[in-house]
């Protein structure tokens, strides 16, 4: 299994549900193309609990932080780092 996804534009996972945070590494984004934080921040928000019989069931309240890779709302052309902050990193048990 790869946590790697994309051949131009490619995104690289890390980090574990359970763990501190995850968060991943955008290779081949072009520079001078704005990103939207607010955007990002709105589709991560889609998976808290309520929104869908889909999302978690656990209370979490993850922040998106771009670390590297953007200046002033755009990308240099460098890689981009994000990271989604987990505020809640207990683990879950799961009862089948």
């Amino acid at each position: 299994m790869f946590n790697s996804f994309g051949n131009i534009f490619r995104l690289t996972s890390f980090g574990e549900s359970h763990g501190k945070g995850v968060g991943g590494v955008i290779d081949g984004f072009p520079a001078g193309i704005a990103i939207d934080e607010e955007f990002v921040q709105q589709e991560l928000n889609r998976r808290r609990p309520g929104q869908s019989i889909l999302t978690t069931a656990r209370k979490e309240a993850d922040k998106v932080e771009f670390l590297s890779g953007i200046f002033e709302g755009n990308p240099p052309g460098v890689l981009s780092v994000l990271s989604f902050g987990m505020k809640t990193n207990t683990p879950m048990t799961t009862t089948i």
